[in-house]
């Protein structure tokens, strides 16, 4: 049986898509898009392991060469929380 995801408070996370896509491009993502003008992008609102509140994963995939960049983002702060794309979700 697969679970549902769990239900995010709305007063948890403040910080909003596009700011977490922009906190990509600032953190190395507008130079892997502009090598990469293909780059399929995903961006997702969620809970991992180990971390008390809610994050962007913002991940961008080069579907040439499978070569990914991972930033995870604290959904109401905006810091940078990972870079590690083998983080444990």
């Amino acid at each position: 049986i697969t679970l549902p995801p769990p239900i995010l408070d709305t007063d948890s996370w403040l910080i909003d898509s596009p700011a977490a896509l922009a906190i990509w491009l600032d953190y190395g993502g507008a130079e892997l898009l502009r090598r990469n003008p293909g780059l399929e992008l995903l961006v997702q609102l969620r809970t991992i392991k180990n971390y008390p509140g809610p994050v962007w994963m913002v991940i961008g995939l080069d579907k040439r060469t499978q070569d990914i960049f991972v930033v995870v983002i604290d959904a109401a702060e905006g810091t940078v929380v990972s870079t590690d794309s083998s983080l444990e979700l």
